[in-house]
């Protein structure tokens, strides 16, 4: 097997977070091969860049952290995130599905006094709710996740609020 400094110089990097180039120099070294600190770090950044790893120089250490690309794909995955946050009119959508277990866009509809196709649909898109085999909404197993729920029937007053919202929906005679 051919000694390959620059692999032995990433392995001392990833045991040891941080490290100082003098020292990995040194090491490598001590295997009979030489090299100036700009060959080094050239020499393991071609070898990190494939992983989207870097190698960050800072005060004579040397320290792995992610690369421009993978830092520039996880704040584009934040922002999007963070442009999910649940607007009123899916938060009305949401209560008339988790305290109705099945109702139809049309009952969501009545309830509400407008059109809710809209955040209907971007809380299907987000996988809060689903249509089931009725052609009903339900809430998906994702919400509960999201709510760090095992049930729905553990919010406070659920039964309560289901009833009421159950006679609203449809009055006795």
């Amino acid at each position: 097997m051919v000694y390959n400094p620059f692999k032995h110089a990433f392995y001392l990097l990833l045991t040891e977070q941080k490290c100082e180039e003098n020292l990995i120099i040194e090491k490598i070294k001590s295997k009979g091969v030489t090299l100036t600190e700009d060959e080094l770090a050239k020499g393991i950044t071609q070898l990190v860049l494939p992983l989207g790893l870097a190698v960050l120089k800072v005060s004579g250490f040397l320290q792995l952290t992610f690369s421009n690309e993978i830092i520039e794909l996880y704040s584009k995955k934040e922002e999007k995130e963070q442009s999910r946050d649940i607007t009123p009119a899916q938060k009305e959508v949401l209560a008339c599905v988790i305290y109705s277990h099945k109702i139809s866009k049309q009952e969501i509809d009545i309830i509400r006094g407008v059109d809710s196709r809209s955040p209907v649909m971007e809380l299907i898109k987000h996988n809060l709710i689903e249509f089931n085999s009725d052609k009903k909404l339900t809430y998906t197993s994702h919400l509960l996740n999201s709510l760090s729920l095992q049930s729905i029937e553990n919010i406070d007053n659920y039964n309560e609020i289901k009833e009421s919202l159950s006679s609203f929906l449809h009055p006795a005679d």
